[in-house]
């Protein structure tokens, strides 16, 4: 009797009982719709432009279903007219059942189904497919460039598209409308209304959504595309809408609402989105452990996922539990939230045109990491991640003023230049760290009591802002407590090319006993240069005897130079501190600025084995000692040798002391204190002075190596000049002050110029044919003329030279002033 209503009911579909293979023509209304034999397999139903397929009852029983096409395994439904139910009923309804293995619909045409209000379970389907316990299904296609729309006006189900139970796989081709809407007179909204959904036994559901597709959801929990699929893979480049604010366009998960999971079921759920270009997802995007999750849950099925976003999804992005992988060179206008548990990894990946509007947060109990690439700004906050990573070439990312990074681990840039914006905000665990080759950071904020550590070659910090470190008073002085504000080192290859550019303040503060520097350079380093055009500084503010200073060096740097522009300043403040200090084997500074120590104490102090190099330019001003030793305190017994050479055109206040090297002093500006060699005999040391050249002390050697004091230019010597060997003027004009003494062991010549003897000159002095020697002084020694010996001054021509011993030369001048009697 049933099967005689469903032939008669198909009359007008030809043939009305069609065998496998054949193909069935439907035309006209069809009130009844059309339901394949049983063991017609192979159809092709082919519904023509005009005609109207409803529906008809398809199972028997208290809830008898209705379906308007239902065809078996291997058949192609190919619908241009429309399928649905003009009058619904309070029973569930299903447009297009694609009931066996590897069959197909192509929908150009409308398939609507609307299930009325007052309903509590009625179902409507606009087309699905589900195989029976013991089946499988293994391909099941939908392609839609026409309309599939469900309405739920009551408590039902409506969904456009449904992948059911034991299916291997299930492809949606979507270039027309796919909506499912719940109406306003439905008075509960947990059932499932999707524009596509799928149970959990459906193993890979493929939704491909071309430009100009759409698939919407409207109304309380309605989903455009929902579902448990095992592997759900979604590729949009048209549009996924749900009209409905705060609902979800895309919503899948392992395991439905308030279902605690099979703890003895253990399986692998995937979800993979990729929203392209010109795809536009309005709504949220869930991919969860369980529907509706809000918290971490005991569930055991985990979904994981990756979605990448090219396009602009408007909306929030959240997930469960399971690993997710999200890259976006695309528009998410809200947050990106994880409910990460402890095994969970989650990478973020922002690379050129990514745009977050809103804040990227996990619960902190798993991995997870934010990775930058490319161009871009990064707002909002971050938090419960454990490392935010820079790599590649030409990248260049900002943090917004505003933003917060907040990081269990490590901050680190690994190319590329990360700028940290004014007034962004990092709350780093670990390390910020430079490590790539060309990588650099760019601090435009506040960095407090965190080191930037620049961990590779070729790696460089630009400081625009300020980097702010204090050791805490009574803790132990170990390496674990140290501060600092910038620190290479490495426990490996030597870091070559290393770059530290100061246009901003770096500043540590030393309250206990233990060790603080502004900029570090330490182990294992081939070439570091520090650039300052802004404050460097370190202070103790009580007592102690480890290393404070606001630029410090190992003797495993090869080379270290520091430059300080002019306006620039770098100091030491407190008991020892100094403002530069070290022992890298080149030691190179440049100072145009100011370079301050404490007072009484040093301002420069360079030590060990290797060769130093100072200019200070005219507009330089170093305030406290300086010093080139070959150990720190200088000990005779040291078996290091430091090099120096030192040109000083500014002013330099304090006193200058070199070790048992060899060591070139050029000054034409001011040095307020004394000038010491603590030579040996191997040591060569020379002193130049020139134009502009003052020396407020007195120029001091333990007369054991070979020590040389050259005058040119004009200017006048007043300190007292011992353990030298040999006095040299060249040219100029220079005087010997009266009062001072000045003693060479290896003789003093005036080659050129004039030479003024005020003082006593302990030397076998020679004055060579372009040279002149007046003066009123003493010469303690043989007095060799072969120039012009004066005695006398301008201020006293009738004064008195006095010589121990006098030889004159053929072609020498002695030259006398006479008075006039009377």
């Amino acid at each position: 009797m049933w099967s005689m209503l469903i032939a008669e009911a198909s009359a007008a579909c030809q043939p009305a009982s069609p065998a496998s293979g054949q193909t069935v023509t439907c035309t006209d209304a069809q009130p009844t719709g059309f339901v394949a034999p049983a063991a017609a397999t192979g159809l092709t139903v082919s519904i023509q432009p005009g005609a109207t397929i409803d529906s008809q009852q398809t199972s028997a029983g208290t809830n008898p279903s209705f379906t308007n096409v239902r065809v078996n395994g291997t058949s192609i439904v190919n619908n241009a007219g429309t399928v649905g139910n003009t009058a619904p009923l309070n029973r569930d309804n299903f447009g297009v059942n694609l009931a066996g293995d590897r069959s197909t619909l192509n929908n150009t045409g409308t398939i609507t189904l609307t299930a009325p209000a007052g309903n509590t379970t009625t179902r409507v389907y606009g087309a699905y497919s589900s195989a029976p316990a013991g089946s499988q299904y293994e391909s099941t296609t939908v392609t839609n460039s026409g309309t599939i729309a469900v309405t739920q006006n009551g408590n039902g189900i409506a969904r456009g598209i449904y992948s059911g139970e034991n299916t291997t796989l299930f492809t949606l081709n979507n270039t027309g409308l796919i909506s499912a809407t719940r109406g306003t007179s439905a008075t509960a909204t947990t059932a499932v209304v999707a524009g596509v959904d799928s149970d959990d036994d459906t193993d890979r559901l493929v939704v491909n959504n071309a430009a100009g597709g759409r698939i919407t959801a409207t109304g309380t929990n309605t989903r455009a595309i929902s579902g448990r699929a095992a592997q759900y893979e979604i590729n949009n480049s048209g549009t996924l809408t749900n009209t409905t604010a705060n609902e979800a366009a895309i919503a899948t998960f392992a395991v439905n609402a308030g279902n605690a999971g099979d703890a003895t079921t253990v399986r692998a759920y995937n979800t993979v989105i990729t929203n392209t270009a010109t795809g536009v997802i309005n709504g949220d995007v869930r991919n969860f452990d369980q529907d509706l999750q809000t918290a971490t849950t005991v569930v055991n099925l985990r979904r994981t996922g990756t979605l990448t976003n090219a396009g602009t999804i408007n909306g929030n992005v959240a997930f469960g539990g399971g690993n997710q992988t999200v890259n976006n060179t695309g528009r998410i206008t809200g947050g990106l939230s994880f409910l990460d548990v402890a095994a969970t990894v989650n990478t973020v990946n922002l690379g050129t045109g990514s745009s977050i509007g809103g804040n990227i947060t996990a619960q902190g109990l798993g991995t997870n990491n934010l990775n930058l690439s490319g161009t871009g700004t990064l707002t909002g906050t971050v938090s419960g991640f454990t490392s935010l990573n820079q790599t590649g070439t030409g990248i260049a990312w900002t943090t917004a003023s505003g933003s917060v990074q907040n990081l269990s681990g490590n901050l680190t840039v690994a190319g590329g230049n990360l700028t940290l914006g004014a007034g962004s905000t990092q709350n780093v665990a670990g390390l910020i760290q430079v490590t790539g080759s060309g990588a650099q950071l760019t601090v435009n904020n506040t960095l407090t009591n965190k080191t930037v550590n620049l961990s590779g070659s070729n790696t460089s910090l630009v400081n625009n802002g300020t980097l702010v470190g204090t050791g805490a008073a009574g803790r132990a002085n170990t390496a674990a407590t140290r501060v600092y504000g910038v620190l290479t080192n490495s426990t490996g290859a030597d870091f070559a090319n290393v770059a530290v550019t100061n246009n901003g303040t770096i500043a540590v503060t030393e309250n206990g006993i233990g060790i603080s520097r502004g900029i570090y350079a330490g182990e294992n380093i081939a070439s570091m240069a520090i650039t300052n055009a802004g404050t460097i500084s370190a202070t103790r503010s009580g007592t102690g005897t480890a290393a404070v200073a606001a630029i410090d060096s190992d003797d495993d740097v090869a080379a270290l130079s520091v430059t300080n522009r002019a306006g620039a300043t770098i100091s030491g403040t407190g008991t020892g501190v100094r403002a530069i200090q070290g022992r890298a084997q080149s030691f190179t500074i440049a100072n145009a600025g100011a370079i301050t120590g404490p007072a009484g104490g040093q301002a420069i102090v360079v030590y060990g084995a290797g060769n130093g190099f100072l200019t200070n330019a005219a507009t330089g001003v170093i305030t406290g000692d300086v010093r080139f030793t070959d150990a720190d305190p200088q000990v005779a017994t040291t078996a290091n040798r430091r090099n120096s050479t030192t040109t000083n055109a500014g002013r330099l206040s304090g006193n200058i002391q070199y070790g048992l090297g060899s060591h070139t002093l050029t000054n034409t500006g001011a040095i307020t204190g004394n000038i010491a060699f603590a030579d040996v005999a191997a040591s060569r040391n020379t002193v130049n002075l020139g134009t502009g050249s003052t020396i407020g002390g007195n120029i001091t050697a333990q007369g054991l190596g070979i020590n040389a004091l050259n005058l040119s230019g004009t200017g006048t010597l007043t300190g007292n000049v011992a353990g030298f060997t040999t006095l040299r003027q060249a040219d100029g004009a220079w005087t010997l002050a009266s009062g001072s003494t000045q003693t060479f062991s290896g003789g003093a010549t005036v080659a050129g110029g004039v030479l003024t003897v005020n003082s006593t000159l302990n030397a076998n002095t020679g004055v060579g044919t372009a040279g002149t020697l007046v003066g009123t002084g003493r010469v303690a020694g043989t007095l060799t003329n072969a120039g012009i010996v004066a005695p006398g001054s301008t201020a006293a021509p009738f004064g008195t030279l006095t010589v121990t011993n006098f030889v004159q030369q053929a072609g020498g001048t002695l030259q006398t002033t006479l008075g006039v009697d009377g």
